[in-house]
């Protein structure tokens, strides 16, 4: 009992101490918000990591460091999500929590398609765990927080609000394709913060930080986000099949706007909106629909067009990322209907869709 009762009145000082601070804390703030944006910090940063890739000796350039630095989060006790891009190619993996202490990962599995990665910890037990919320409530002009490692310098935090959803055509190494609209905001993103949380004012994930725009010279202030809603199904699949779960046609695509003019148009197009098959998997979902790949010669050339992806269902494509994103939206053994041209006419084919290939 009275062993009970030291703990009793152990528990109740350090919880006033805790409030104590806490309230002496925020009675130096000035407005509500900032309250909010410090007490969602503090609750967050917890759960949020940085992610330290060992970069094999020949991907190194002459003065690189032997880690690439990137963040992630807790999303459960010993599984971490970041980008995929983060830990890509490395030898070893490990992870830094916010205060400090370092632990070995395991890299379970990835989803190139967004651009996601999971990793498993087993020598820790998560500090804080964060929760996501519902990418299609999210409003523009609505609070974003981020946290995360910008140039490995951990608990770091920095505010904006979210910009829009926009359609990005341009993806490094063909990571993201899948992604059919990314979440924009001005909080500032900076290199290492890739992989790390987009917050709301409730310190839900409303996004996994992936990029920032770049215009060449410099950056724009505008951070590139993977939709919560997108990362939420692809980890559920990636924890059930070892594999995202979004449909694929198996087959090597080209915009038809990359040919001179000539060559659509004597195919009989008057128009470089499109994609044009290349190449096609053996058993792949394209393969079995009977689609056309193009004729090339000896030397690699294009001597005649495949056929041309002009629809996905009803809607028009722009380019081959279009297919690729209204594909992805279909699960496994969904039927999708493409209009093609072919032989200067146009073909209804419909695809039974695949998921991608587990590749590790």
């Amino acid at each position: 009992m009275w062993r009970f009762l030291i703990i009793l009145v152990f528990l109740l000082a350090a919880g006033a101490g805790y409030y104590s601070g806490l309230v002496t804390a925020t009675s130096k703030l000035v407005t509500p918000d900032e309250i909010n944006t410090v007490e969602i910090n503090s609750r967050a940063k917890k759960a949020v990591v940085t992610v330290y890739a060992k970069i094999p000796p020949e991907q190194r350039q002459p003065g690189e460091d032997e880690e690439a630095i990137g963040t992630g989060f807790f999303y459960k006790p010993n599984l971490i999500v970041t980008n995929f891009h983060v830990v890509q190619d490395a030898l070893s993996w490990r992870i830094q929590l916010y205060d400090g202490r370092s632990f070995p990962a395991e890299l379970e599995s990835i989803d190139q398609g967004i651009d996601i990665a999971i990793l498993k910890v087993s020598k820790v037990t998560a500090p804080g765990v964060l929760q996501f919320g519902n990418s299609l409530d999210i409003l523009s002009g609505q609070k974003a927080i981020a946290i995360g490692s910008p140039s490995g310098k951990r608990n770091s935090v920095s505010v904006g609000v979210v910009r829009s959803f926009a359609r990005i055509s341009e993806f490094p190494d063909e990571t993201g394709t899948e992604i059919p609209e990314m979440l924009l905001t001005d909080a500032q993103i900076n290199a290492g913060n890739s992989g790390g949380p987009l917050l709301d004012s409730k310190g839900n994930v409303i996004a996994i930080v992936d990029a920032f725009l770049d215009s060449g010279v410099a950056a724009t202030g505008i951070g590139l986000t993977i939709p919560s809603n997108l990362a939420k199904e692809s980890l559920s699949d990636l924890e059930k099949f070892g594999v995202s779960q979004r449909g694929q046609l198996g087959a090597t695509l080209r915009n038809l706007s990359e040919f001179d003019p000539i060559v659509y148009k004597q195919a009989g197009l008057n128009s470089d909106r499109g994609a044009m098959i290349e190449d096609i998997d053996p058993g792949s979902a394209a393969g079995k629909a009977n689609l056309r790949k193009a004729l090339l010669n000896p030397n690699g050339k294009v001597e005649q067009l495949g056929d041309v992806i002009l629809k996905v269902g009803n809607e028009a494509v722009k380019d081959k990322y279009d297919v690729i994103q209204r594909i992805a939206q279909n699960r496994p053994g969904k039927g999708v209907q493409l209009t093609i041209w072919r032989d200067k006419k146009l073909v209804i084919v419909k695809v039974i869709v695949q998921p991608r290939q587990a590749s590790r």
